[in-house]
């Protein structure tokens, strides 16, 4: 039998929240015939992180960035990405729904192993920023044979 664990994010509930609550008002706003407006604020970009026995491999979804747009910071206990959506604001425009975020955003990961921070390597694909953290030597698994005493 196979159990999954996962980290426990505090702030997942209050961002399942404040996406109740956006949705509620922009339903009210409909009905009453007020137009979506666009807001830029800060967005958390959705990511998956998994872990094998050479490496931490984040991939994030960042659809719409330009690469250039897009920071990466690597410590040896913490991973930092951060940059901005812009608004594609345009004249003679009257928004019906705007369900994309924009703004700046930034997402940091704790590193619970140590890693090889001169390897570290992004690459940037289809609007998907996968950044590989290569596991230092003294992590990785050795087997060792047991011999006949």
């Amino acid at each position: 039998m196979r159990m999954d664990i996962r980290r426990w994010d505090p702030f997942r509930d209050l961002t399942e929240l404040q996406e109740g609550m956006d949705q509620m008002f922009d339903a009210l706003r409909k009905r009453f015939g007020g137009r979506e407006q666009p807001v830029a604020a800060s967005w958390t970009p959705p990511c998956d992180v998994y872990e094998d026995d050479s490496q931490i491999v984040v991939m994030m979804e960042l659809p719409g960035i330009k690469m250039e747009d897009i920071n990466l910071e690597v410590t040896a206990d913490a991973l930092t990405v951060h940059g901005e959506r812009p608004w594609e604001a345009g004249e003679n425009r009257e928004w019906l729904r705007v369900e994309r975020p924009y703004g700046k955003f930034s997402r940091s990961f704790s590193i619970s192993v140590p890693v090889q921070v001169q390897d570290v390597k992004a690459t940037y694909k289809d609007g998907v920023l996968t950044v590989t953290l290569p596991k230092s030597e003294t992590v990785k698994p050795k087997k060792i044979d047991v011999q006949a005493g």
